[in-house]
């Protein structure tokens, strides 16, 4: 398995003193506690929370996070979670259209998510 802590500070070690972002679904914050090292995951990165159809960032969401390592994004509002995208390249599944092209390629090209 692969952790967004270890991929954190993978990024951090090949870009020093870059100032790293983790997207995520407003949604997905309130899970955050369940992930591996949260503490590590905050350390390493601010979280910028895109808006989810049907989720609202709220301080109930938050109360585990400090107010300084997390900003909104404003941005449109799209259906579709990572979870869905690693699902149907498991499954054989067109993926692409959920990508940005580049990134799609790169899921391809390195066999992510087999």
């Amino acid at each position: 398995p692969s952790y967004t802590a270890d991929t954190l500070d993978q990024l951090a070690g090949e870009t020093p003193g870059a100032e790293l972002f983790l997207v995520l679904g407003q949604d997905a914050l309130v899970d955050l506690p369940n992930w591996k090292d949260p503490p590590r995951i905050l350390r390493a990165a601010t979280l910028a929370l895109a808006g989810r159809p049907g989720s609202a960032y709220t301080a109930e969401g938050a109360r585990e996070v400090p107010a300084d390592r997390v900003e909104t994004v404003d941005m449109p509002r799209v259906d579709i979670s990572s979870t869905l995208v690693r699902e149907r390249v498991r499954a054989g599944l067109p993926f692409e259209a959920f990508l940005p092209a580049a990134v799609a390629a790169y899921v391809r090209s390195q066999g992510l998510y087999r």
